[in-house]
């Protein structure tokens, strides 16, 4: 074989203009974000140890505030007529975190099987949301994305929320859990979503975003129907707290007098919601818990 038949055979690299990196015919070449990414088993290690830390801190802190906060009996007791087949006497508060802590407090121990159950319903969604937290971190963050998790696990306006049996580290959880699933973009993200605005009103914003991400990215009208379709479905239950919150305060209001204003006022927090005062105690605690 000459020499120029050689040369011929030979696996060429080029150089692609606007870089120095060559490629050669025998395979591409790796990207700078592909060679930085963590390997799989230290991704897999740094989730074990986080949860086995948010496990920790939960076992701590259990129990370590006997006296709950003055808002816990009004969730249980919003929740509790509901398993009887009766509506609330008033429906200030959402029935999501009540209906969650009656469902556990049938395992709990007496003398106070609902205080029980609501500090561990905290303690066991705590180191859910450590590691839910890195893995939305880890998309922008890489290695350091675990040092985010860490920050807001030790900081102490967490660790006090964490002693309290009321909505924030539910809340919390179904925050995480639906950015996670909006990021993978799965249709899962009502579902959580949904959960989230039956704890708080403010959770409705996050079927409103799924919704919007899903019209926006699936252009085929089929598909998008679908989507709202799943953003009604996960809205209703809140949307009829609302309504009926809504009646209370308006059949109270027309009854006149003392007691019927008190019981307007007892009827939701709808005035409140629509005019957007409601998100500002939410933008307070996400202010000091980062």
């Amino acid at each position: 074989m000459s020499r120029s038949r050689r040369k011929r055979h030979l696996p060429s690299a080029r150089r692609f203009a606007g870089g120095p990196t060559l490629v050669s015919d025998t395979g591409p070449a790796r990207s700078g974000a592909s060679a930085e990414r963590t390997p799989r088993g230290v991704e897999i290690l740094i989730v074990l140890m986080l949860f086995a830390f948010g496990l920790w801190l939960s076992i701590l802190y259990f129990g370590q505030r006997p006296v709950p906060n003055s808002d816990f009996p009004s969730f249980v007791c919003t929740a509790e007529p509901l398993l009887h087949g009766q509506w609330p006497a008033n429906y200030k508060r959402l029935p999501g975190l009540g209906l969650m802590v009656l469902a556990l407090s049938v395992l709990m121990p007496e003398p106070s099987p609902a205080l029980t159950a609501g500090w561990f319903l905290n303690a066991l969604l705590f180191p859910f949301c450590l590691v839910l937290l890195y893995l939305l971190a880890r998309r922008w963050l890489g290695t350091w994305a675990a040092m985010v998790p860490l920050i807001c696990a030790i900081n102490p306006w967490t660790l006090g929320l964490l002693i309290q049996p009321i909505a924030e580290i539910p809340l919390w959880f179904f925050v995480l859990l639906s950015g996670w699933l909006l990021a993978r973009r799965s249709r899962w993200v009502y579902a959580a979503a949904g959960a989230a605005s039956l704890i708080r009103y403010e959770g409705v914003v996050l079927i409103v975003a799924a919704l919007a991400l899903d019209v926006w990215e699936r252009r085929d009208l089929r598909s998008r129907i679908h989507a709202i379709l799943l953003a009604g479905v996960a809205a209703l239950p809140m949307a009829v707290w609302l309504l009926l919150g809504l009646a209370q305060s308006r059949a109270a209001a027309a009854g006149g007098g003392a007691e019927g204003a008190a019981a307007g006022a007892a009827g939701g927090y709808w005035h409140l919601f629509f005019r957007g005062q409601s998100f500002v105690p939410v933008l307070h605690t996400l202010w000091k818990t980062t």
